[in-house]
């Protein structure tokens, strides 16, 4: 396979360019960059969105954006990889694309990966903001830390629930909920969780 360099830049002016492009080149190259067009430039581009959807139709994801210049911008996509976890818009993009009949064999493909090696609801209890059961144990003891930790924004509480799914050994994950039990005791939200 064909490794990214910076130049691989794309620019295509609607869904169906990009569309073309992964038909012919998903299986050859892992990743690219998009280059999006503001409205101000008056140039044809695709929507973000509109390129979110056909990447996730073909088993791909996207990732960074960054700035080009005062009209243009550009974001990397790549072929997803196996473990990576699956957000509750992406699955809800997953649903509509399955019932419009626009998934390809490789989206479905990495759908089922994801679907049994629990990838694809990894998250579920996260985005839901079920508080796990050895977290609410921790707290048992610790009213003015859970008074503060259940007060946070769901967008605080949820990427500190992603960080503790994320543990990858039972140790670490003890050791982050020791710190979120920390840290709520304190009343203060590490800066990695700030919105």
């Amino acid at each position: 396979m064909k490794k990214l360099v910076e130049e691989d830049l794309i620019a295509p002016g609607n869904r169906q360019e990009w569309s073309k492009w992964l038909d012919d080149n998903h299986t050859k190259v892992n990743s690219v960059w998009i280059v999006y067009y503001t409205l101000q430039s008056a140039m044809p581009t695709i929507t973000i969105n509109e390129a979110v959807d056909e990447a996730i139709c073909y088993g791909w994801i996207n990732g960074t954006a960054r700035s080009i210049d005062e009209n243009k911008f550009k974001q990397y996509f790549c072929k997803r990889k196996s473990l990576s976890t699956w957000s509750k818009i992406n699955k809800e993009k997953v649903e509509r694309l399955t019932v419009s009949g626009q998934m390809t064999p490789a989206g479905i493909r990495c759908i089922k990966l994801a679907k049994s090696n629990g990838s694809w609801s990894i998250l579920d209890d996260v985005d839901a903001l079920n508080i796990p059961s050895d977290l609410k144990f921790a707290f048992e003891n610790e009213h003015v830390g859970w008074q503060f930790f259940s007060k946070l924004s769901k967008s605080v509480t949820k990427a500190i629930l992603q960080w503790l799914v994320f543990a990858k050994r039972e140790e670490t994950r003890k050791k982050r909920i020791e710190e979120v039990i920390r840290f709520s005791k304190d009343g203060v939200v590490p800066k990695q969780f700030r919105s």
